[in-house]
């Protein structure tokens, strides 16, 4: 059985093809639980339509508190199920996404918390591919979440041991659902399965945009304001220290090491230093972990 959650705001537009996307997944028993974040135009009319259509859709509807938390009120809502997979309204789910995602996961230990996320297919508003040059990841490990995600939350499904984990974050500690949801799955030692294949559209329009091309200056420009941006200043370090408050004691020791190296490192510039100089805390692409050091000798991460 798994459980997709999904949060809604104003989606009328699109959330009918993500619907049926996910209605007609192969080989999964299935049910939908979704929380509308307050929409204001028909969103709330069309899943009103759909739970009369489909016995296994469940809405229900609060006021607005942003994506991150209204996925974590999904979390917290959520009822006990073997896997739960995160949606977005937007895109299109191959019919084999889910039964792809969970035949990765299976035979996995019952009592280990387990990840599985993938690779995008971005496409337009119009469906058709956008090209995108994907980046070989790393392996998937502490030192990275702290810097950044491995994959859109839309690609996630997870089992319950790292649902039941995740409820200890607490709504207030939560920014960016699916950044943390990957913060506690590494620092758990998850077992994480990072599919190189895409099963989903992922639509770019005017509120989802994962990137345009730049020149060359405005392509480093623009990754340093996005990194330097005020509204994300020390958004590392904030998270960081969340994640020390609540999970420190259930990390071991590699992990605690690699957690401190990341809070304390703005005690003294021999602390940043040691940072800069860790190669397993860092970010994927070349040119945003070249940005990532740099703002550590700054004290803006």
């Amino acid at each position: 059985m798994i459980k997709v959650l999904m949060s809604t705001y104003n989606g009328e537009k699109y959330i009918r093809e993500q619907l049926d996307s996910i209605l007609n997944q192969e080989d999964v028993d299935l049910s939908i639980l979704i929380r509308d974040d307050g929409s204001k135009d028909s969103t709330l009319d069309i899943l009103k339509e759909y739970k009369e259509r489909y016995s296994n859709i469940e809405y229900y509807s609060e006021p607005n508190i942003g994506c991150g938390q209204s996925f974590y009120k999904l979390i917290l809502d959520a009822p006990k199920s073997d896997y739960y997979a995160f949606a977005d309204q937007d895109d299109i789910w191959d019919s084999n996404k889910l039964s792809q995602a969970i035949s990765k996961l299976e035979g996995v230990s019952e009592d280990k918390p387990t990840l599985y996320c993938s690779w995008i297919r971005p496409v337009d508003k119009e469906l058709n591919i956008i090209p995108f040059k994907e980046t070989d990841p790393i392996d998937a490990n502490l030192g990275m979440a702290l810097t950044q995600a491995i994959a859109p939350g839309c690609s996630y499904v997870f089992n319950d041991i790292l649902l039941e984990a995740f409820k200890k974050q607490g709504i207030d500690n939560i920014d960016i659902h699916d950044w943390a949801l990957f913060r506690v799955a590494t620092a758990l030692d998850s077992y994480i399965y990072f599919d190189r294949e895409a099963y989903f559209s992922y639509r770019q329009h005017e509120n989802n945009l994962i990137g345009s091309q730049h020149n060359f200056i405005g392509h480093w420009i623009g990754r340093f304001k996005r990194f330097s941006n005020k509204d994300y200043q020390n958004i590392r370090s904030r998270m960081a220290k969340k994640l020390r408050d609540v999970y420190y004691n259930d990390m071991s020791q590699e992990n605690r090491e690699k957690l401190d190296t990341f809070v304390n490192y703005d005690s003294n510039i021999s602390s940043r230093i040691k940072l800069i100089r860790d190669r397993e805390i860092g970010m994927i692409k070349k040119s945003d972990n070249l940005i990532f050091k740099i703002l550590v000798l700054l004290g803006r991460v």
